[in-house]
């Protein structure tokens, strides 16, 4: 008996053994610099046996301090999340999710050696509203996932004389060096969707596959909810002695509005298979600097999007046989179907940024930036602004007549019939 309670109180301390051993790696000293209603600024120290892992190790520091510790001045010095949840750090920390919110970090270049390992400082901005909103989002008060971050798809670069599915299954460099990004983007904690799967799952669907090679790849991401594309090209020559030159671009867009959020050009030589330098050049030390700005640029994107919103561009237009009614006519509530319907927009827009730019009696086109979040935190964006729309004009035009609203990405076309 007093054995198997041994055991029991030996299982008990095991996880607080181990959570202790964990935290005694991350230093103490984060002080607050700055902070805004979005983001802070920290200064911490971390120590490691080289410089570079250093200054990681000050950052995650820094982090684990607003986590767990506290840091005065922010969120009255109490740490944003007083319950561990082991498999929450595990992601953030191990996995070095931390770095989707990580805004900025300034290298001081204070370095003191403490035995075999240095002592490096930092100044690290986090997304300090994002921070808050993620540890929010789990169940019952645990932690969650940031589920609601863009949805991404990494893209290997098709041309539109191509045949997506045998580009996909036979040209090995391409669809390798896709597997090596989407493994990069795993690493650092992002979540990622499968193109080859989505290909697969709608090679038999004419609608999908029909029309330029663009407008299939459109209608595919479209089909799967994704908010941005990465794009993979390589670039790839054989030289002399079996030696290979190879360039890499990643370049990650807005899905439907091709509005380039980061990018970044990988390069290298190496002898051997060109797909094994391929992935040798995406993965080596000599590129990590050019991976880690890439990263920053696209984690400041991602954090735009989410506090600015998505621009949406929608045309509304009257049935040609309707005969009874125009964006003219005046409304139980004085004012015209026009007016009515420009101030709800700007009621709804991200920081009322909507507008018409161009009108008659039969036709508005309509420029609408919408919340990624609603007021729960919860995804909007394009489905969440098209389900309220849908319920506005069925207010606004009653039994008389309907509305029929088509999406396409971040495109809407709407016509009263």
């Amino acid at each position: 008996m007093r054995k198997f309670i041994s055991v029991l109180l030996l299982i008990a301390i095991l996880p607080l053994t181990v959570l202790a051993q964990t935290a005694s790696q991350y230093m103490t000293d984060a002080s607050l610099v700055s902070q805004d209603k979005k983001t802070v600024t920290l200064r911490c120290s971390g120590m490691a046996e080289k410089k570079k892992d250093a200054v990681i190790m000050a950052q995650k520091s820094a982090l684990y301090n607003l986590l767990h510790l506290g840091v005065d001045g922010v969120n009255g010095g109490k740490p944003l999340c007083a319950m561990v949840d082991q498999a929450y750090d595990r992601r953030m920390f191990s996995e070095n999710r931390y770095t989707s919110f990580m805004a900025n970090s300034v290298d001081l270049d204070n370095y003191t050696k403490v035995g075999n390992k240095y002592r490096a400082e930092v100044e690290v901005t986090f997304y300090l509203q994002s921070l808050q909103r993620d540890l929010g989002r789990g169940q019952g008060g645990s932690v969650g996932m940031d589920k609601n971050l863009p949805s991404i798809t990494i893209v290997p670069f098709i041309a539109q004389n191509e045949n997506q599915m045998e580009v996909l299954e036979g040209n090995n460099v391409r669809r390798s060096a896709s597997a090596s990004v989407t493994s990069m983007f795993s690493k650092r904690g992002y979540l990622t969707k499968d193109y080859l799967a989505m290909i697969r799952n709608v090679q038999n669907n004419d609608f999908l596959l029909s029309g330029t090679q663009s407008d299939a790849v459109t209608k595919i991401l479209q089909n799967a909810g994704t908010d941005v594309k990465v794009e993979v090209r390589c670039q790839c020559t054989q030289g002399s002695m079996n030696l290979v030159n190879a360039i890499v671009e990643i370049k990650a867009v807005e899905a439907f509005t091709s509005t380039t959020l980061a990018s970044v050009k990988l390069s290298g030589q190496s002898r051997g298979d060109t797909t094994m330098v391929v992935e040798q050049i995406l993965e080596s030390s000599s590129n990590a600097q050019k991976r880690n700005l890439f990263f920053q640029e696209l984690n400041k994107a991602f954090h735009a999007i989410a506090s600015q919103g998505i621009e949406i561009s929608m045309s509304m237009t009257i049935d040609q046989n309707v005969d009874d009614f125009s964006f003219e006519d005046e409304l139980a509530n004085g004012s015209t179907f026009k007016e009515t319907i420009e101030e709800w927009l700007q009621q709804v827009a991200t920081d009322e940024n909507a507008h018409i730019d161009m009108a008659n009696d039969k036709y508005l086109g309509i420029t609408i930036r919408v919340p990624f979040y609603n007021d729960n935190g919860k995804t909007y964006k394009v489905s969440g602004f098209r389900s309220a729309l849908r319920k506005k004009l069925k207010e606004l035009l009653g039994d008389e007549h309907v509305a029929r609203i088509d999406a396409m990405g971040q495109k809407l076309n709407v016509i009263i019939k």
